[in-house]
């Protein structure tokens, strides 16, 4: 026990040395749980539950308009279109290293190797994203983005998956997108 009380602070300041400086890490890339059995050190990632928001000043149905190239601009294909609730996504997406141009490791956290090495790629990532638009108090948007995958090793005859917590950079290049088309 003693072992883990002295390894858990340096635990924590290489979660947070592995950031980029200038960006303060989410709460789902910070370790929510770490145990030691041995010499060994386990660890259990955890995202917040919630759907991330963004508000936007343009009515809801300005904003759907530029959800499709939103999506599309992040490498999502789109599974999921329902102009009725206002939703847009996709719940069954699969792969192992990349999501459009950008490296799955971005935006989920499947595993930490005992190096701080992030190994989302040695997984089979299993991914769903929708976003719902729904009209705010001021006369504006909300757009509520949920995100959650699973991993299950890409090599070998495992077949358990194991829970990959949101970075929260996919949700935020998605409002990032709709921002960036509403001011041009």
């Amino acid at each position: 026990m003693r072992r883990f009380l002295v390894a858990l602070p340096l635990l924590l300041a290489a979660c947070a040395s592995n950031e980029d400086p200038g960006v303060s890490p989410s709460p789902s890339s910070l370790p929510a749980f770490a145990e030691a059995r041995g010499t060994e050190y386990y660890y259990r990632l955890s995202g917040d539950d919630g759907a991330s928001v963004a508000e936007f000043d343009a009515p809801v149905e300005k904003v759907w308009d530029l959800m499709l190239a939103a999506y599309q601009s992040a490498g999502v294909e789109i599974g999921t279109l329902d102009a009725r609730t206002r939703t847009i996504g996709n719940r069954a997406i699969t792969t192992t290293r990349r999501l459009g141009q950008t490296s799955i490791t971005e935006y989920v956290r499947c595993a930490q190797g005992g190096s701080g090495i992030m190994t989302s790629t040695t997984y089979r990532v299993q991914l769903s994203v929708l976003s719902t638009l729904k009209p705010a108090a001021n006369g504006g948007t909300r757009m509520e983005t949920t995100l959650s995958a699973t991993g299950t090793p890409a090599e070998g005859a495992s077949r358990n998956s194991i829970p990959c917590p949101s970075t929260g950079r996919l949700e935020q290049k998605l409002a990032e997108a709709v921002k960036g088309a509403l001011a041009g």
